[in-house]
Protein backbone atom coordinates (compact mmCIF):
# COMPACT_ATOMS: atom_id res chain seq x y z
CA UNK A 1 0.00 0.00 0.00
CA UNK A 2 1.66 3.44 -1.24
CA UNK A 3 5.25 3.20 -1.97
CA UNK A 4 7.76 4.74 -4.39
CA UNK A 5 10.82 4.11 -6.45
CA UNK A 6 13.43 5.26 -9.31
CA UNK A 7 14.86 4.21 -12.37
CA UNK A 8 18.84 3.63 -12.20
CA UNK A 9 19.13 1.86 -15.52
CA UNK A 10 18.69 3.60 -18.62
CA UNK A 11 17.02 1.55 -21.70
CA UNK A 12 20.66 2.00 -23.72
CA UNK A 13 22.63 0.51 -21.19
CA UNK A 14 20.39 -2.28 -20.41
CA UNK A 15 20.38 -3.41 -24.36
CA UNK A 16 24.08 -3.19 -24.20
CA UNK A 17 24.57 -5.16 -21.48
CA UNK A 18 22.02 -7.66 -23.01
CA UNK A 19 23.86 -8.29 -26.38
CA UNK A 20 27.01 -8.91 -24.70
CA UNK A 21 25.58 -11.54 -22.71
CA UNK A 22 23.05 -13.24 -24.86
CA UNK A 23 25.04 -16.02 -26.13
CA UNK A 24 26.53 -16.67 -22.40
CA UNK A 25 23.37 -17.91 -20.92
CA UNK A 26 19.90 -18.74 -22.27
CA UNK A 27 17.07 -19.91 -20.13
CA UNK A 28 15.25 -22.56 -21.79
CA UNK A 29 13.32 -24.20 -19.25
CA UNK A 30 11.90 -23.57 -15.86
CA UNK A 31 15.51 -23.72 -14.50
CA UNK A 32 18.30 -22.77 -15.48
CA UNK A 33 19.93 -19.34 -15.47
CA UNK A 34 18.54 -16.97 -12.99
CA UNK A 35 19.72 -13.68 -14.77
CA UNK A 36 17.17 -12.24 -17.99
CA UNK A 37 19.08 -12.90 -21.36
CA UNK A 38 16.87 -12.70 -24.26
CA UNK A 39 18.55 -10.06 -27.13
CA UNK A 40 16.79 -11.65 -29.51
CA UNK A 41 13.56 -9.85 -28.40
CA UNK A 42 14.93 -6.32 -27.79
CA UNK A 43 12.67 -3.84 -30.39
CA UNK A 44 14.88 -0.68 -30.91
CA UNK A 45 12.25 1.47 -31.89
CA UNK A 46 9.48 2.54 -29.58
CA UNK A 47 8.50 0.32 -27.16
CA UNK A 48 4.80 1.75 -26.86
CA UNK A 49 4.50 0.65 -30.67
CA UNK A 50 4.67 -3.31 -30.32
CA UNK A 51 2.39 -5.41 -30.60
CA UNK A 52 0.39 -6.84 -27.30
CA UNK A 53 -0.34 -10.17 -29.12
CA UNK A 54 2.72 -11.06 -27.80
CA UNK A 55 2.22 -10.59 -24.10
CA UNK A 56 -1.67 -12.26 -24.95
CA UNK A 57 0.72 -15.28 -26.03
CA UNK A 58 2.60 -15.40 -22.74
CA UNK A 59 -0.60 -15.14 -20.46
CA UNK A 60 -2.26 -18.11 -22.23
CA UNK A 61 0.77 -20.08 -22.24
CA UNK A 62 1.30 -19.38 -18.41
CA UNK A 63 -1.11 -18.41 -15.26
CA UNK A 64 -0.34 -15.07 -14.35
CA UNK A 65 -0.73 -13.57 -11.00
CA UNK A 66 -1.39 -10.31 -8.81
CA UNK A 67 0.34 -11.31 -5.55
CA UNK A 68 -0.80 -8.11 -3.96
CA UNK A 69 -3.72 -6.36 -4.76
CA UNK A 70 -7.22 -4.69 -2.89
CA UNK A 71 -9.47 -5.99 -6.12
CA UNK A 72 -13.00 -3.50 -6.14
CA UNK A 73 -11.63 -2.68 -2.08
CA UNK A 74 -13.95 -5.36 -0.95
CA UNK A 75 -12.22 -4.07 2.57
CA UNK A 76 -14.38 -1.06 2.34
CA UNK A 77 -17.93 -2.09 1.71
CA UNK A 78 -19.90 -2.10 5.16
CA UNK A 79 -17.31 -0.37 7.09
CA UNK A 80 -17.99 2.39 9.77
CA UNK A 81 -15.04 4.66 9.44
CA UNK A 82 -14.67 7.01 11.80
CA UNK A 83 -11.40 8.47 10.25
CA UNK A 84 -12.71 11.31 7.66
CA UNK A 85 -10.42 10.16 4.43
CA UNK A 86 -11.47 6.02 4.51
CA UNK A 87 -14.94 7.45 4.94
CA UNK A 88 -14.94 8.81 1.83
CA UNK A 89 -13.41 5.24 0.01
CA UNK A 90 -15.73 3.58 -1.81
CA UNK A 91 -15.70 0.01 -2.47
CA UNK A 92 -17.70 -2.97 -3.47
CA UNK A 93 -16.93 -3.22 -7.31
CA UNK A 94 -15.47 -6.83 -7.52
CA UNK A 95 -17.69 -7.40 -10.36
CA UNK A 96 -15.95 -4.78 -12.40
CA UNK A 97 -12.53 -6.14 -11.15
CA UNK A 98 -13.07 -9.54 -12.57
CA UNK A 99 -14.52 -8.69 -15.72
CA UNK A 100 -10.90 -6.62 -15.78
CA UNK A 101 -8.62 -9.84 -15.09
CA UNK A 102 -10.72 -12.09 -18.02
CA UNK A 103 -9.68 -8.90 -20.60
CA UNK A 104 -6.57 -9.03 -19.67
CA UNK A 105 -6.14 -12.72 -19.14
CA UNK A 106 -5.02 -12.87 -15.48
CA UNK A 107 -5.61 -16.28 -13.88
CA UNK A 108 -5.40 -14.79 -10.11
CA UNK A 109 -5.50 -11.97 -7.52
CA UNK A 110 -4.26 -12.11 -4.45
CA UNK A 111 -7.11 -10.02 -2.90
CA UNK A 112 -6.03 -8.54 -0.02
CA UNK A 113 -8.05 -7.24 3.02
CA UNK A 114 -7.04 -4.82 5.56
CA UNK A 115 -6.78 -5.86 9.06
CA UNK A 116 -6.35 -2.10 10.29
CA UNK A 117 -8.66 -0.12 8.30
CA UNK A 118 -10.13 0.97 11.17
CA UNK A 119 -7.29 2.67 12.72
CA UNK A 120 -5.35 4.49 10.29
CA UNK A 121 -5.59 7.61 7.89
CA UNK A 122 -4.56 8.74 4.74
CA UNK A 123 -2.90 11.95 4.75
CA UNK A 124 -1.32 13.88 2.17
CA UNK A 125 1.25 15.55 4.66
CA UNK A 126 1.90 12.58 6.51
CA UNK A 127 1.18 9.66 4.14
CA UNK A 128 -0.42 6.61 5.91
CA UNK A 129 -0.04 5.80 9.02
CA UNK A 130 -2.55 4.87 12.65
CA UNK A 131 -4.71 7.45 14.17
CA UNK A 132 -6.39 5.42 16.96
CA UNK A 133 -5.65 1.78 18.90
CA UNK A 134 -8.45 -0.79 18.48
CA UNK A 135 -10.70 -0.70 20.65
CA UNK A 136 -11.73 -4.27 22.58
CA UNK A 137 -12.87 -6.86 19.81
CA UNK A 138 -13.14 -4.52 17.33
CA UNK A 139 -10.26 -6.24 15.37
CA UNK A 140 -11.69 -9.61 15.15
CA UNK A 141 -15.36 -8.16 14.28
CA UNK A 142 -13.95 -5.74 11.46
CA UNK A 143 -12.10 -9.31 10.03
CA UNK A 144 -15.09 -11.18 9.92
CA UNK A 145 -16.95 -8.20 8.25
CA UNK A 146 -14.05 -7.89 5.53
CA UNK A 147 -14.01 -11.37 4.79
CA UNK A 148 -18.03 -12.23 5.07
CA UNK A 149 -18.10 -9.65 1.89
CA UNK A 150 -15.54 -11.78 0.23
CA UNK A 151 -17.10 -14.71 1.11
CA UNK A 152 -21.14 -13.69 0.30
CA UNK A 153 -19.44 -12.95 -3.56
CA UNK A 154 -18.80 -16.58 -3.38
CA UNK A 155 -21.36 -17.96 -2.77
CA UNK A 156 -23.12 -16.08 -5.28
CA UNK A 157 -20.81 -17.20 -7.94
CA UNK A 158 -19.65 -13.67 -8.44
CA UNK A 159 -15.75 -14.57 -7.62
CA UNK A 160 -13.67 -18.11 -6.96
CA UNK A 161 -11.37 -18.15 -4.00
CA UNK A 162 -8.52 -20.71 -4.91
CA UNK A 163 -6.60 -22.14 -2.18
CA UNK A 164 -3.91 -24.58 -3.59
CA UNK A 165 -1.38 -23.93 -6.82
CA UNK A 166 -3.79 -26.82 -8.51
CA UNK A 167 -6.75 -24.79 -8.47
CA UNK A 168 -4.96 -21.92 -9.87
CA UNK A 169 -3.82 -24.24 -12.68
CA UNK A 170 -6.74 -25.65 -13.35
CA UNK A 171 -8.55 -22.23 -13.66
CA UNK A 172 -5.71 -21.19 -16.06
CA UNK A 173 -6.55 -24.20 -17.98
CA UNK A 174 -10.16 -23.00 -18.53
CA UNK A 175 -9.77 -19.37 -18.37
CA UNK A 176 -11.20 -18.94 -15.71
CA UNK A 177 -10.46 -16.40 -12.96
CA UNK A 178 -9.81 -16.68 -8.90
CA UNK A 179 -8.96 -15.38 -5.97
CA UNK A 180 -6.66 -15.77 -3.17
CA UNK A 181 -7.81 -14.19 -0.08
CA UNK A 182 -4.91 -12.22 2.02
CA UNK A 183 -4.53 -9.87 5.16
CA UNK A 184 -2.52 -6.98 5.33
CA UNK A 185 -1.91 -6.86 8.86
CA UNK A 186 -2.78 -9.23 11.33
CA UNK A 187 -4.15 -7.22 14.41
CA UNK A 188 -6.81 -10.13 14.77
CA UNK A 189 -5.05 -12.16 15.61
CA UNK A 190 -3.97 -10.78 19.23
CA UNK A 191 -2.80 -13.38 21.33
CA UNK A 192 -4.71 -16.07 20.33
CA UNK A 193 -2.96 -18.08 17.62
CA UNK A 194 -6.20 -20.26 16.87
CA UNK A 195 -7.33 -17.61 14.69
CA UNK A 196 -4.80 -18.29 12.23
CA UNK A 197 -6.38 -21.85 11.86
CA UNK A 198 -9.97 -20.05 11.69
CA UNK A 199 -8.60 -17.96 9.24
CA UNK A 200 -6.77 -20.40 6.82
CA UNK A 201 -10.41 -22.50 7.17
CA UNK A 202 -12.14 -19.45 5.82
CA UNK A 203 -10.31 -18.99 2.58
CA UNK A 204 -6.98 -16.80 3.79
CA UNK A 205 -3.65 -18.43 1.82
CA UNK A 206 -1.30 -15.48 3.08
CA UNK A 207 -0.52 -12.65 6.02
CA UNK A 208 1.44 -10.73 6.41
CA UNK A 209 1.88 -9.75 10.13
CA UNK A 210 3.03 -5.59 9.89
CA UNK A 211 1.30 -2.97 8.10
CA UNK A 212 1.17 0.76 9.08
CA UNK A 213 -0.26 0.45 13.16
CA UNK A 214 2.12 -0.51 16.02
CA UNK A 215 2.66 -4.14 15.56
CA UNK A 216 2.85 -6.60 18.60
CA UNK A 217 4.41 -9.11 16.26
CA UNK A 218 7.41 -7.19 14.98
CA UNK A 219 8.67 -3.82 13.95
CA UNK A 220 7.24 -1.60 11.06
CA UNK A 221 9.65 -0.01 7.94
CA UNK A 222 7.69 3.41 9.18
CA UNK A 223 7.39 3.67 12.70
CA UNK A 224 9.91 3.22 15.40
CA UNK A 225 11.56 0.33 16.22
CA UNK A 226 10.28 -1.85 19.41
CA UNK A 227 11.77 -5.29 19.32
CA UNK A 228 15.35 -4.93 17.13
CA UNK A 229 13.02 -7.56 14.77
CA UNK A 230 10.59 -10.02 15.83
CA UNK A 231 8.72 -9.65 18.73
CA UNK A 232 8.27 -13.62 20.53
CA UNK A 233 4.86 -13.29 19.87
CA UNK A 234 5.86 -12.76 16.22
CA UNK A 235 8.34 -15.67 16.77
CA UNK A 236 5.07 -17.81 17.55
CA UNK A 237 2.69 -16.60 14.80
CA UNK A 238 5.72 -17.29 12.16
CA UNK A 239 5.80 -21.03 13.57
CA UNK A 240 2.34 -21.48 13.07
CA UNK A 241 1.56 -19.79 10.14
CA UNK A 242 4.29 -22.94 8.49
CA UNK A 243 2.24 -25.17 10.87
CA UNK A 244 -0.66 -24.72 8.62
CA UNK A 245 1.34 -23.70 5.61
CA UNK A 246 -0.09 -19.91 5.01
CA UNK A 247 2.53 -17.99 3.40
CA UNK A 248 4.17 -15.07 5.07
CA UNK A 249 4.43 -12.16 3.49
CA UNK A 250 7.33 -10.10 4.87
CA UNK A 251 5.56 -6.24 3.32
CA UNK A 252 5.84 -3.79 5.34
CA UNK A 253 8.08 -5.26 7.91
CA UNK A 254 11.51 -3.68 8.86
CA UNK A 255 15.03 -5.45 7.31
CA UNK A 256 15.59 -6.51 10.78
CA UNK A 257 12.07 -8.09 11.14
CA UNK A 258 12.55 -9.77 7.34
CA UNK A 259 15.96 -10.83 8.33
CA UNK A 260 14.21 -12.77 11.66
CA UNK A 261 11.12 -14.22 9.39
CA UNK A 262 13.67 -15.55 6.64
CA UNK A 263 15.88 -17.30 10.16
CA UNK A 264 12.97 -18.48 11.36
CA UNK A 265 10.51 -19.51 8.83
CA UNK A 266 10.77 -23.26 6.99
CA UNK A 267 8.69 -22.03 3.85
CA UNK A 268 9.86 -19.74 1.55
CA UNK A 269 8.48 -15.80 2.43
CA UNK A 270 7.18 -13.10 -0.21
CA UNK A 271 7.11 -9.73 -0.08
CA UNK A 272 4.15 -8.63 -1.84
CA UNK A 273 4.69 -4.87 -3.06
CA UNK A 274 8.05 -2.94 -2.74
CA UNK A 275 11.14 -1.80 -4.74
CA UNK A 276 14.57 -1.44 -4.47
CA UNK A 277 15.93 1.79 -3.14
CA UNK A 278 18.30 4.34 -5.52
CA UNK A 279 20.69 6.89 -4.72
CA UNK A 280 17.73 9.47 -5.95
CA UNK A 281 15.07 9.09 -3.50
CA UNK A 282 14.48 7.71 -0.16
CA UNK A 283 11.23 6.11 1.10
CA UNK A 284 10.87 3.98 4.27
CA UNK A 285 8.77 1.67 1.99
CA UNK A 286 11.66 0.50 -0.57
CA UNK A 287 13.98 -2.30 0.29
CA UNK A 288 17.65 -2.19 0.06
CA UNK A 289 19.54 -4.75 -2.19
CA UNK A 290 20.39 -7.01 1.07
CA UNK A 291 17.21 -6.83 1.98
CA UNK A 292 15.79 -8.13 -1.32
CA UNK A 293 18.34 -10.64 -1.03
CA UNK A 294 17.05 -12.08 2.45
CA UNK A 295 13.70 -13.00 0.40
CA UNK A 296 15.51 -14.61 -2.17
CA UNK A 297 17.74 -16.45 0.16
CA UNK A 298 14.64 -17.88 1.38
CA UNK A 299 13.08 -18.97 -1.81
CA UNK A 300 10.79 -16.55 -2.16
CA UNK A 301 9.33 -13.64 -4.34
CA UNK A 302 9.48 -10.07 -4.16
CA UNK A 303 6.04 -7.93 -6.14
CA UNK A 304 7.49 -5.41 -8.12
CA UNK A 305 5.29 -2.83 -7.45
CA UNK A 306 3.69 -0.10 -9.67
CA UNK A 307 3.54 3.16 -7.03
CA UNK A 308 3.67 6.28 -9.32
CA UNK A 309 6.16 8.51 -6.97
CA UNK A 310 9.03 7.18 -9.20
CA UNK A 311 7.28 5.24 -11.75
CA UNK A 312 5.63 8.00 -13.87
CA UNK A 313 4.78 5.40 -16.81
CA UNK A 314 4.53 1.56 -17.38
CA UNK A 315 7.66 1.39 -19.09
CA UNK A 316 9.61 3.15 -16.14
CA UNK A 317 7.71 0.41 -13.97
CA UNK A 318 8.94 -2.92 -16.33
CA UNK A 319 12.75 -1.40 -15.58
CA UNK A 320 12.32 -1.21 -12.27
CA UNK A 321 10.95 -4.58 -12.34
CA UNK A 322 13.99 -5.74 -14.55
CA UNK A 323 16.01 -3.91 -12.04
CA UNK A 324 14.88 -6.31 -9.34
CA UNK A 325 15.62 -9.18 -11.78
CA UNK A 326 18.88 -8.22 -12.21
CA UNK A 327 19.58 -7.94 -8.41
CA UNK A 328 17.57 -11.38 -6.69
CA UNK A 329 17.28 -13.33 -10.49
CA UNK A 330 14.35 -14.21 -12.39
CA UNK A 331 13.41 -16.76 -10.03
CA UNK A 332 12.96 -14.59 -7.08
CA UNK A 333 10.26 -11.80 -8.77
CA UNK A 334 6.31 -11.40 -9.26
CA UNK A 335 3.89 -8.73 -9.57
CA UNK A 336 2.20 -6.73 -7.21
CA UNK A 337 0.15 -4.67 -8.49
CA UNK A 338 -1.25 -2.89 -4.61
CA UNK A 339 -4.37 -2.34 -7.29
CA UNK A 340 -7.14 -0.23 -6.00
CA UNK A 341 -5.49 0.87 -2.96
CA UNK A 342 -1.94 2.17 -4.50
CA UNK A 343 -0.66 5.83 -5.05
CA UNK A 344 -0.45 7.43 -8.91
CA UNK A 345 -0.33 3.84 -10.12
CA UNK A 346 1.15 3.51 -14.09
CA UNK A 347 -1.30 0.23 -13.65
CA UNK A 348 -4.55 0.88 -12.75
CA UNK A 349 -6.30 -2.16 -14.57
CA UNK A 350 -5.58 -5.90 -15.58
CA UNK A 351 -6.16 -4.86 -18.86
CA UNK A 352 -2.53 -3.70 -19.01
CA UNK A 353 -1.38 -7.15 -18.50
CA UNK A 354 -0.53 -8.08 -21.55
CA UNK A 355 1.19 -4.49 -22.15
CA UNK A 356 3.39 -5.61 -19.25
CA UNK A 357 4.05 -9.30 -20.56
CA UNK A 358 4.90 -7.74 -23.86
CA UNK A 359 7.73 -5.01 -22.33
CA UNK A 360 8.54 -7.49 -20.25
CA UNK A 361 10.04 -9.72 -23.30
CA UNK A 362 10.57 -6.53 -25.37
CA UNK A 363 13.11 -4.91 -22.68
CA UNK A 364 14.92 -8.87 -22.01
CA UNK A 365 13.32 -11.57 -20.49
CA UNK A 366 12.56 -14.52 -22.52
CA UNK A 367 9.45 -16.15 -22.74
CA UNK A 368 9.96 -18.51 -20.06
CA UNK A 369 11.40 -15.56 -17.70
CA UNK A 370 8.16 -13.78 -18.46
CA UNK A 371 6.09 -16.34 -17.64
CA UNK A 372 8.46 -17.05 -14.47
CA UNK A 373 7.62 -13.56 -12.92
CA UNK A 374 4.28 -12.86 -14.03
CA UNK A 375 2.86 -15.66 -12.18
CA UNK A 376 4.87 -19.37 -11.90
CA UNK A 377 7.38 -18.30 -9.68
CA UNK A 378 4.61 -17.45 -6.84
CA UNK A 379 3.30 -21.13 -7.64
CA UNK A 380 6.40 -22.56 -6.46
CA UNK A 381 6.36 -20.71 -3.32
CA UNK A 382 2.76 -21.48 -2.68
CA UNK A 383 3.41 -25.18 -3.45
CA UNK A 384 6.67 -24.97 -0.65
CA UNK A 385 4.28 -23.64 1.92
CA UNK A 386 1.96 -26.48 1.39
CA UNK A 387 4.73 -28.74 1.46
CA UNK A 388 6.08 -27.70 4.77
CA UNK A 389 2.44 -28.08 6.38
CA UNK A 390 2.01 -31.75 5.43
CA UNK A 391 5.46 -32.49 6.88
Amino acid sequence: MIIDSQKTNSTSSRRSFLKAAAGVCILGNLGGCNKRMNDSNIDEGPVSDLDHEIGRNILRQYPSIDIHSHLGRSFAVGGEFTNETTSRMDGGFEIERIQDMRNGLVTCSMLSLVADIQVIEFSGERGVGPYRKFDVGEAIEDFYRQINRVKSLSSLGILNIAKTSEEIIQAHRQNETVVLLAFEGAGFVGEDLDRLEAAQELGVSSINLIHYRPSEYGDSQTLPPMYGGLSPLGIDVIKEMNRLGIVIDAAHASFETTQDMVTLSTAPIILSHSHLKNMYEESARLISGEHADLIAESGGVIGSWPSGYQNKTINDYVDETLRLVDRVGVDHVAVGTDLDLNYKPVITDYHQFPELATLLIAKGLTDVGGGKSLGVNFLRVLNAAAKVASN
